[in-house]
């Protein structure tokens, strides 16, 4: 009899654990998203806001800046490991896309800045800091939409509608800096990204690039910037916050002009709305210029 009560209670719970919901199985069963750096996490985050069964996580940590010389590490290919696509600027920015495809051949690359024309620096490299134009973020939005929804059709209306509702943000925002900067200001900048913020904010900018890992200038380049500053009375200098301010500060010094600092969203928050609300904290600078 005690036999036969055991062999009951065991099939009821086995019974039990087969209806139970498996934690493991529920996690795995999420649309997992995985992008490169900030400014593709974003997007991403906003474009699946709310929809509980898919799952966002950045590679690079939200603190790192640019790419261009990021050095991929164990951790970060775990997390593209378990990835159902990876979202990427695009451009050359991420160099290390190759060794990507070639350790995870079927991974789907969603490439965001797809059929989006980019601003040329000296005649032949390409600026691939696309995203600080709002019109092209937006159209890098539509991209990643198209392909998400593609890799995942379940979810196709709920991206549309997430991408819908940010984009008539973004249009908002574009109004907005467009009535606050009807004045064009003359500046200098030492960050060729900034260049893309000047079609937003009506900037005339002379770049001169430092180097990515140096940030340091020729005497030469010093010289040049400090004659331009002077000869075409530019009160404005312009670094953005990834940068650093050595150079800025000594052609200040030499010239009078005040150094304004803005972001290039290359870091920020874990916030859907960050990107706006960077944006409008840069126009508030913008304002304050001469």
């Amino acid at each position: 009899m005690k036999k036969i009560i055991l062999v009951v209670l065991v099939l009821m719970l086995v019974g039990l654990l087969l209806v139970l919901p498996n934690p493991q199985k529920e996690e795995n069963s999420k649309f997992k998203i995985v992008t490169s750096f900030y400014p593709m996490y974003t997007i991403a985050k906003s474009l699946s806001a709310g929809i509980e069964n898919v799952e966002v996580e950045n590679m690079a940590s939200n603190n790192i800046g640019c790419l261009h010389d990021y050095t991929l590490t164990t951790s970060d290919l775990k997390k593209i490991e378990t990835a159902n696509v990876f979202i990427v600027n695009g451009l050359g920015i991420e160099n290390f896309s190759d060794k990507i495809i070639e350790t995870y051949s079927n991974i789907k690359i969603i490439q965001a800045s797809e059929n989006i024309n980019n601003l040329i620096i000296d005649d032949e490299e390409k600026n691939a800091h696309v995203w600080l134009s709002i019109d092209k973020y937006i159209k890098q939005i539509e991209n990643i939409r198209v392909e998400l929804a593609k890799y995942n059709p379940d979810n196709s209306e709920n991206y549309k509608k997430n991408a819908e509702e940010y984009i008539s943000k973004l249009k908002d925002l574009k109004d907005e800096i467009n009535n606050k900067t009807k004045k064009q200001k003359n500046c200098l900048s030492f960050s060729e990204s900034i260049a893309y913020l000047a079609e937003d904010f009506n900037l005339e900018i002379e770049t001169i690039e430092t180097d990515h890992e140096q940030n340091g200038l020729s005497a030469e380049m010093l010289a040049y910037a400090i004659e331009y500053v002077k000869e075409n009375n530019i009160k404005n200098i312009i670094i953005d916050k990834k940068t650093a301010d050595n150079n800025a500060k000594t052609v200040a010094n030499e010239t009078g002009a005040k150094i304004y600092v803005l972001d290039s969203i290359l870091s920020g928050p874990d916030d859907e709305q960050s990107y706006i609300n960077i944006m409008k904290q840069n126009l508030k600078i913008v304002e304050s210029m001469e």
